[in-house]
């Protein structure tokens, strides 16, 4: 079984959150037509994106960690548009 080329995974070191930030554990990624369009070099209704960036998808997560200010409770799901992204874990304000 060859291993996927296309997905790089990066460990990064945990920092603290901020007093109203959260740190959700993606569960749901979106994968859309459009995203084809967000990889060419063509004009679109939105950035390009970057080599190296996290692919930008709406998402649903669980909240594992939350500021000391945060309302949102721990264990509480969560969903964003564009702000969640190819990625295990995000930190959101």
């Amino acid at each position: 079984m060859s291993l996927p080329t296309e997905f790089t995974r990066i460990v990064l070191n945990s920092r603290p959150l901020g007093d109203n930030d959260v740190l959700v554990q993606a569960t749901w990624l979106s994968l859309d037509p459009a995203m084809r369009d967000w990889l060419r070099d063509t004009r679109s209704y939105l950035p390009l994106a970057q080599i190296g960036e996290v692919m930008s998808s709406s998402g649903l997560g669980t909240v594992i960690a939350k500021g000391k200010d945060c309302k949102l409770s721990i264990g509480q799901l969560v969903t964003g548009s564009r702000t969640v992204g190819w990625t295990e874990y995000v930190v959101l304000s």
